[in-house]
């Protein structure tokens, strides 16, 4: 198939302003929400769940980077070459995802290392082409532009949108079990480094039912020194670990947790809750408190790891 012509002249908007190649640019953040809604003036996108990328292209010289300006060249050495491949003069942004048989990105697949899916590198945006800044240029404007230069390729792909319809795409995304959708308003400028109410990530979640295990006390914290509950799951022979969650416990079931009867661990196995699995933070000096599983809750996560823990997990509620 013979590659698309490059566009060599200054794209068509009156903001695309002549600028040397950027260099070391900290992508654009956006802000978080539960609710999906429609709108006229926005894009939705599917939100990828992988590695945010730059790529800095210079003909057949590419240099691939994470959000914080680390090198992506020999993690991701096959998106480098395709991208080399292309022969763009840009600088592009986007998510590095491995897509499973479903077509679903699998962050598991990717974060651990498993040799198997599809490694693609997603792109919404385009920040830099042809020696012109487009930072300043409406999103709609952007969307054009780098939609006319991405070749037909199975590994670097176009992110693409809906317009309008942000609920339909929301509940595909929750059928599917994709990490959620990214409201995009179509007018918006790119501000590097900054965090901006016209991008909006809104999570899917799945509840899970678990029961409470204990609780963790952070010593070095004032008040109370809380920092998470135990949570386990009844299975056939005994209980199983799941992980803990601190975000969106109330007092009040902070209250009974606390007066809950002590007991001895209910796990066969005593789980190192201070591990970094999971990408958890060590807890500085813990004290961990075990209690009868008498109080069953529920939890919103997006879904349960490569070592069966869950992932970005919230406290729900108590059930009676």
């Amino acid at each position: 198939m013979k590659a698309k012509k490059s566009l060599s002249k200054k794209p068509k908007t009156v903001k695309a302003v002549r600028s040397p190649t950027p260099r070391d640019i900290i992508p654009m953040a956006m802000v978080s929400t539960h609710e999906p809604f429609n709108h006229k003036d926005w894009f939705f996108e599917l939100k990828w769940d992988g590695f945010r990328a730059l790529a800095y292209c210079a003909g057949e010289d590419v240099k691939l980077r994470s959000k914080n300006n680390q090198s992506f060249n020999t993690k991701f050495a096959s998106i480098k070459t395709e991208l080399e491949r292309l022969r763009l003069n840009a600088v592009l942004d986007g998510e590095i995802a491995v897509l499973n048989e479903k077509g679903a990105a699998d962050f598991n697949k990717i974060m651990y290392s498993i040799n198997s899916g599809t490694l693609v590198y997603y792109v919404f945006d385009i920040l830099w082409y042809n020696g012109y800044s487009l930072i300043n240029v409406p999103l709609i404007e952007r969307k054009k532009i780098l939609k006319s230069i991405l070749q037909s390729s199975n590994i670097v792909r176009f992110s693409d949108h809906v317009s309008h319809k942000g609920k339909e795409l929301y509940n595909l995304a929750q059928q599917y079990r994709i990490e959620g959708i990214v409201a995009k308003y179509k007018h918006g400028l790119y501000y590097p480094g900054g965090r901006t109410t016209g991008w909006i990530k809104i999570k899917t979640a799945q509840v899970v039912q678990g029961v409470i295990a204990g609780f963790i006390l952070d010593q070095d914290k004032p008040g109370s020194g809380f920092n998470s509950l135990i949570i386990a799951q009844k299975k056939e022979k005994g209980y199983k670990y799941i992980g803990q969650v601190g975000t969106g416990v109330t007092k009040l079931a902070l209250n009974k947790v606390f007066k809950a009867k002590r007991s001895k661990s209910i796990f066969s196995t005593i789980p190192n809750v201070n591990a970094r699995t999971a990408f958890r933070t060590p807890i500085k000096k813990p004290k961990v408190v075990w209690i009868k599983p008498d109080l069953q809750c529920e939890i919103k996560c997006l879904e349960f790891d490569h070592f069966g823990l869950m992932r970005h997990p919230s406290f729900k509620g108590l059930l009676t």
